[in-house]
């Protein structure tokens, strides 16, 4: 039985959506558009409000993970209160940008309760013994993987992150076992990132997908899958945010996995060293460093 942390629970029916059958999305949709409603509902009243039978809503309920609609609307109950209780319903912005600041806030502090902590251990373990790393993402994510790869870098961890999509498939399709691919797509449907999981898998490399949704395909095929993101806002909004909470998690496997690999002093000389060549200084704060305070 699916038991969310306080104030996910919406967000965790919002990243089953693309995998539910019509009826059922129709009552997940209707419970992600107004969940201070359905949360006075029966199942009858549901129903009728998306549409469909109270059987339906059961059935929905059941496939999202949850023991029935009582169980469910337990916990929509149980998010208001604590929503009520941080000063955080109903609030009204005087600007868009207030606004947009405050959902992602909200989201930032919902999002971790997502996360699969058993798959983020065995994700560092994957990645911290591979022979090989590589990151692929397209699109929104394709910024988030260019960070990330520096990320990496900068803990002087070795990766590759191909920008072409040609370049990333014959990459991926060179693949063997020991190798590790990042598979980082918000929808996990990017036409150019699952050839790409589907070649590694091919050559017996272990794929780790990065994905709002853990129905979607790219997190069905991958041999791992870290799950944040979906926020079910208007697309230049959602995809914003989910961005930014994949570079999260990716900036805390990252850290993970330097530690578990035990390269802080390198980590430490390769920054020192980026520093030198962009600044001419050592790190601010050391002997050689000047007045300016420069840093990377």
């Amino acid at each position: 039985m699916l038991t969310p942390g306080v104030g996910s629970t919406v967000l965790l029916i919002r990243t089953a959506l693309p995998g539910l059958g019509p009826r059922e999305r129709a009552v997940a949709e209707a419970i992600v558009r107004d969940p201070r409603k359905v949360s006075g509902m029966g199942a009858a009243e549901l129903g009728a409000y998306a549409g469909t039978s109270a059987a339906t809503v059961t059935r929905a309920c059941q496939s999202l993970g949850f023991d029935g609609f009582p169980h469910l609307r337990t916990l929509l109950v149980r998010d208001e209160g604590a929503a009520a209780q941080a000063g955080r319903t109903g609030k009204a912005y005087e600007h868009a940008l207030h606004r947009l600041f405050a959902e992602a806030a909200r989201e930032l502090d919902s999002a971790p309760t997502t996360v699969d902590l058993s798959a983020f251990g065995r994700a560092v373990t994957l990645v911290g013994g591979a022979r090989r790393i590589v990151l692929i993402g397209a699109g929104g994510s394709a910024a988030t993987v260019l960070s990330i790869a520096l990320r990496f870098m900068s803990t002087g961890i070795s990766v590759e992150a191909p920008n072409e999509p040609a370049l990333q498939l014959l990459t991926c399709r060179l693949l063997e076992p020991g190798d590790v691919v990042l598979a980082v797509s918000d929808s996990g449907e990017n036409v150019s990132t699952l050839p790409c999981a589907e070649a590694a898998m091919g050559g017996g490399a272990k794929v780790i997908a990065v994905s709002s949704f853990p129905r979607s395909t790219l997190a069905r095929l991958a041999d791992e899958q870290l799950i944040i993101g979906a926020s079910g806002r208007p697309w230049p909004e959602s995809v914003l945010t989910s961005n930014l909470l994949q570079s999260f998690l990716l900036n805390a496997l990252v850290a993970e996995v330097a530690k578990a690999r035990q390269v802080g002093d390198k980590a430490d000389a390769v920054y020192d060293d980026i520093v030198r060549v962009v600044t001419g200084n050592r790190r601010p704060g050391s002997p050689s460093a000047d007045s300016s305070g420069v840093n990377l």
